[in-house]
């Protein structure tokens, strides 16, 4: 058989180098499935995770979501080697519906429903021990599916299912142990909203209330020093109810769950800037959109698992995984435009790596801008010693676009 001529070998050679460049960039940039959970498929899970270790218990394992059967276990994941441990049982009651989180290398967890009533219990696991110390009980209704955050030395909760839904808003000091009831949520009484806590501030959300039913695309902020709430920009898409949520970087993110019709959603994916109180609509999860699943961080991947698929009716068991550090809002590579550093700083920041018509923004944690420098004003180095401890944001702007920013600590 006659060869190709040289012209048309190096013509297939470099289409199909360009072609493996090209989808190598693009799944470096998307979602990508890994080991699954060793255990049932579940709906609820309660996930967190802990210095690079993710962490999985309870759920309902039920087809129709009506419940039954509440689950115990308990499972690590390392993505180093992406595999699964089971660990011992969770020690407290068998439950759907629940909720958890990471704060200060430990995780917390508790409420939902099990034993044929509603839950208000608060768990703490310890990772070096590996063991759960029960915690007091919070002097609320117990409840479903609430709001469940950290900051500031205090696991707030609130919001929910009680029976009715619930706009009651809680906090549990850790040092003290003692419980608090904090101002009332000021939005409508809902069940399954979407929170996250950035930099210790917490955000709450969306969700279901009713009857008659609404989902909500209303959105707060609850300011842990002043103990009152804010309402932010309202979520620009439709109303959503019934997903997963957490934080990275100075920035929320919300997945998945259901639609303002509390039918079927396709697994939408966004990110929530507090600076600028806007949201940016990341690449969607590509299977069955999900209602009621889970997701943990570990340096900026998160990991989603569990759920409902409305349109196939399958309950889930899998895990994918989707890298932030490499996906912008062009869909590109992050750059570091500027280097701020000491970080955390005493009073002195240096700044490195910006050109001479840059302008620096400086913002408190409320997203009040309170100093403004173009790169040839402040030479190499940012004087915070007059500021309270605290912080801080620092964004660099090239003309009008704002092109990197960073968080900052004061000490």
């Amino acid at each position: 058989m006659n060869s190709l001529p040289m012209s048309l070998s190096k013509h297939i050679i470099y289409t199909f180098v360009l072609f493996f460049i090209l989808s190598f960039d693009v799944n470096a940039q998307s979602w990508y499935q890994v080991n699954s959970i060793p255990g049932p498929n579940r709906h609820h899970p309660i996930c967190f995770s802990i210095d690079g270790i993710g962490y999985l218990l309870c759920g309902n394992a039920d087809q129709d979501q009506t419940g039954q059967p509440f689950l115990r276990d308990f499972y690590s994941y390392d993505p180093a080697n992406d595999q699964w441990i089971k660990k011992a049982d969770f020690p407290g009651t068998p439950r759907g519906f629940g909720v958890g989180l990471e704060y200060r290398g430990k995780g917390y967890a508790g409420f939902g429903y099990g034993n044929n009533r509603y839950l208000d219990d608060l768990w703490e696991y310890d990772p070096q021990t590996n063991r759960w110390t029960q915690l007091p009980s919070c002097p609320c209704a117990g409840r479903t599916h609430p709001a469940f955050v950290a900051g500031f030395g205090k696991i707030y909760v609130g919001l929910g299912g009680t029976g009715r839904n619930a706009d009651d808003w809680w906090s549990y000091d850790i040092e003290s142990r003692q419980w608090q009831q904090e101002q009332t949520f000021p939005g409508a009484a809902r069940h399954h909203p979407y929170y996250f806590s950035i930099d210790q501030i917490p955000y709450v959300g969306f969700g279901h209330s009713g009857p008659p039913t609404v989902i909500h695309n209303d959105f707060y902020k609850f300011d842990p020093i002043t103990g009152e709430w804010e309402q932010m920009n309202d979520f620009p898409s439709h109303g959503r109810v019934a997903g997963t949520h957490f934080d990275h970087l100075g920035k929320g993110y919300i997945l998945a769950g259901d639609g303002a019709d509390h039918g079927y959603d396709v697994g939408e994916f966004w990110e929530y800037d507090p600076l600028s109180d806007t949201w940016l609509q990341l690449p969607t999860f590509p299977a069955d959109g999900r209602w009621a699943p889970g997701c943990f961080d570990i340096d900026g991947t998160v990991y989603f698992t569990s759920g409902f698929a409305r349109n196939t009716r399958v309950l889930h068991n899998d895990l994918w995984g989707f890298d932030l550090n490499i996906t912008t809002r062009n869909g590109g590579v992050e750059e570091d435009f500027f280097t701020a550093f000491p970080n955390p700083t005493q009073g002195a920041l240096n700044v490195s790596g910006t050109q001479d018509n840059d302008v620096y923004e400086l913002f408190d944690l409320n997203g009040k801008k309170i100093m403004t420098l173009t790169a040839t004003e402040l030479t190499s180095t940012i004087d915070l010693s007059s500021f309270q401890s605290g912080i801080y944001f620092l964004k660099l702007k090239r003309g009008k676009e704002t092109i990197s920013s960073q968080r900052i600590v004061k000490l």
